[in-house]
C-alpha cells in the first residue's frame, strides 16, 4: 500500500496509537523493520511500521485495526508465505502486520520466522507508551533471508561495533 508521505511525528503518533490498543486487547507484537532501525538510530526515516504477531492473534488484529483504518487486500509477494499478512492505511501511515513469517527462498525451500514473545529483545519509551521491539539479530535474519542484503548488513555493522 503506498500512502502520502507523512512525518514521523505523525508515524510515532500511529505507532503509539497502534501499539496501546493492540496491548488493550492483550495482543503480543514487536515492531521490527525499518522503524525498528528507525527506533535504534540505525536510518533517519522509515515508510511503515512492521508489526510481527503470533499468526493465532490475526482475527484479533485484524478487527481490532479495521476499527483504525483501512485495509488493503492486496496480495503480498508470491514469495510470501506468511500465515497472516495484513496492510493497512491509519490515517496516511502504513501498518503491516505479519503472523507466521515465511519467504521462499531462490532455490524453493521455506523459510520461516514465527513470532513469540522471545523476539521482543526491550520495551522502549516512546512518550508515554512503552513499545516492544523485535530483536535486532532476528530482524537482521529476517532481512537475510527475505533477500536485503543492505539492511541486513546494517543492523550487522551496529550489532558489531
Amino acid at each position: 500500500m503506498h500512502t502520502p508521505y507523512q512525518t514521523i511525528t505523525q508515524k510515532i503518533k500511529i505507532l503509539k496509537e497502534v501499539a496501546t490498543t493492540l496491548k488493550a486487547h492483550g495482543v503480543l507484537f514487536a515492531v521490527g523493520g525499518s522503524c525498528l532501525l528507525y527506533v535504534h538510530g540505525l536510518v533517519h526515516d522509515f515508510d511503515d511500521i512492521d508489526l510481527m504477531i503470533n499468526a493465532s492473534d490475526c482475527q484479533k488484529v485484524r478487527t481490532i485495526l479495521d476499527r483504525m483504518g483501512n485495509r488493503d487486500i492486496t496480495p503480498p509477494s508470491s514469495r510470501y508465505r506468511t500465515a497472516c499478512f495484513l496492510e493497512y492505511d491509519i490515517r496516511g501511515v502504513d501498518v503491516d502486520v505479519m503472523g507466521g513469517l515465511a519467504y521462499q527462498q531462490p532455490d524453493g525451500s521455506l523459510a520461516s520466522m514465527p513470532f513469540d514473545g522471545h523476539m521482543i529483545q526491550e520495551r522502549r519509551q516512546v512518550d508515554d507508551v512503552k513499545i516492544p521491539l523485535a530483536r535486532l539479530s532476528d530482524w537482521m535474519s529476517i532481512y537475510q533471508m527475505i533477500e536485503r542484503p543492505e539492511k541486513a548488513a546494517l543492523i550487522k555493522a551496529f550489532l558489531d561495533r
